[in-house]
């Protein structure tokens, strides 16, 4: 019973959770940046996957850059504010670190050329989601190697690992490549730090009471539904804007196959719910999209 209270806790919190950091990390940076420099903001995409913007202008390493300091800057915060103690707070902040690895394993793994700062940058974001993972763990307190490895098994991987085959089932550019870029990160960390964390917590941390499972799948249905509400608008401009900008043209796959999760999205490239809007051709998996201007 213990085992299955955390799995649910997980399970109901993992959506919103990473959702927020999502929309945390790669919109509320950009809007800053657009409100500061008074810049022209592209909203690129909202669905149940992800939310992203972008300036116009922005190139791939500046926005790499605005991913990071935000994961910083929640971390900060959760540590003032002693939301790292609650499990939520420590879940939220392993997944805060998942995302903005993300972009920086994505090149690493793209062939593209490597710079110190994608590897420094890559190294702080792993940090973080392992810092996050001890402060499940110490939430958790479990015992032993083992049970350090089950406890985070059952309220972050198996929950997570369910969650991104749903994805892969209603995203027609999610493949595997994407789920080993999310998934492999979060197991090695975890490995990582149930191998290094050496003491073990003497108290036994009570499970999730039923009232806070039951909170987190109601905010797992609440961010469902305002997803797929939010989108219907979006959907609606961006196709008059595209039919506007450009009525005759075809799509065509960007050079970069991992352009999508390198944040190198064209000012005009917009996915609604997994589907490019009008005049977009859909590509294989991890291709982003831009216009034909031959």
């Amino acid at each position: 019973m213990r085992s299955l209270r955390f799995f649910l806790f997980g399970a109901g919190f993992v959506f919103p959770l990473y959702w927020t950091s999502q929309f945390t990390l790669y919109v509320l940076p950009e809007l800053f940046h657009a409100l500061l420099l008074r810049k022209h903001l592209s909203i690129l995409e909202v669905s149940f996957l992800r939310a992203t913007a972008s300036v116009a202008n922005t190139s791939p390493a500046l926005a790499r850059g605005e991913v990071l300091l935000a994961a910083v800057v929640l971390v900060v915060l959760l540590h003032v504010f002693r939301g790292h103690h609650f499990l939520a707070g420590s879940v939220g902040m392993t997944l805060v670190g998942q995302t903005a690895l993300l972009p920086f394993t994505s090149l690493l793994v793209s062939g593209e050329k490597i710079s110190a700062g994608a590897v420094l940058g890559a190294l702080l974001a792993f940090v973080i989601l392992c810092l996050g993972v001890e402060a499940t763990l110490t939430n958790m307190a479990p015992v032993g190697f083992a049970g350090r490895v089950v406890g985070i098994s059952i309220i972050l991987i198996l929950p997570e690992a369910i969650l991104w085959l749903v994805f892969l089932r209603v995203y027609p550019y999610f493949g595997w490549d994407f789920l080993g870029l999310l998934l492999a990160p979060l197991v090695g960390g975890a490995l990582v730090v149930c191998t290094l964390l050496r003491r073990d917590l003497r108290h036994a941390a009570l499970p999730p009471p039923a009232v806070e499972i039951l909170v987190g799948f109601t905010l797992t249905a609440l961010f469902v539904a305002g997803v797929a509400l939010s989108s219907h608008p979006l959907r609606r401009q961006e196709n008059a804007d595209s039919q506007a900008i450009y009525p005759e043209r075809p799509g065509v796959p960007c050079e970069n196959p991992l352009g999508m999760l390198l944040l190198s999205f064209p000012e005009q490239a917009v996915v609604v719910n997994g589907e490019p809007t009008a005049r977009w051709k859909q590509m294989p998996v991890g291709k982003s999209f831009r216009p034909d201007t031959t």
